[in-house]
C-alpha cells in the first residue's frame, strides 16, 4: 500500500513541472518577440534619421544656364557632403525636363542637356530638384 501513496504523490510533481515548463516557454517566447520587434522599430528610426541628416546635408545651385538651338543646358554645381541625383523641369513660355536623375558628386559642376522647343525672348522657369525632394528655382530669358 505505500508504494501506491508514493505514486499518487508524483502526480501533482509532474504537472507543476509541466506547467512551470509552459510558463517558461511563453514567457520566453513573448521576450523574444518584444525583442525583435523592438530592434527592427530602432533599426528603422537610425535609418530614417541618417536620411534625413543627408537631406539637410544637400545643398546645390544652378551655376549657368544657356541656349543654343535646339538644346538648353543648364549647370548644376554640388557645393554640399553628399552625392546627389537631380531632375530638371522647365515651365514658362516652353515646356520640358530631364527626369533621368543624373548624379552630382560633391564639390562638381556637371551640365544637363536636353532638347527645347523655344524662341529668343522666352521666358522660362526653371526647376532643379533632388531625388531628396529639395529644389532650386531659377528663371532664365531666352537671348
Amino acid at each position: 500500500m505505500s508504494i501506491c501513496r508514493n505514486r499518487r504523490g508524483l502526480s501533482p510533481v509532474i504537472a507543476s513541472v509541466i506547467l512551470a515548463g509552459t510558463v517558461l516557454v511563453v514567457g520566453v517566447s513573448v521576450w523574444a518577440y518584444s525583442f525583435s520587434a523592438t530592434e527592427v522599430t530602432g533599426d528603422d528610426y537610425v535609418d530614417e534619421i541618417l536620411d534625413r541628416v543627408d537631406i539637410v546635408r544637400e545643398r546645390f545651385t544652378v551655376a549657368h544656364i544657356a541656349w543654343e538651338t535646339p538644346t538648353l543646358s543648364v549647370w548644376i554645381y554640388n557645393y554640399g557632403n553628399v552625392t546627389i541625383e537631380v531632375d530638371i523641369y522647365v515651365r514658362g513660355d516652353a515646356e520640358g525636363s530631364n527626369t533621368s536623375g543624373t548624379p552630382v558628386e560633391s564639390g562638381d559642376i556637371v551640365p544637363v542637356t536636353f532638347s527645347l522647343a523655344t524662341e529668343a525672348g522666352y521666358e522660362l522657369t526653371i526647376e532643379v530638384v533632388s531625388r531628396r525632394q529639395n529644389f532650386v528655382y531659377e528663371t532664365y530669358v531666352v537671348p
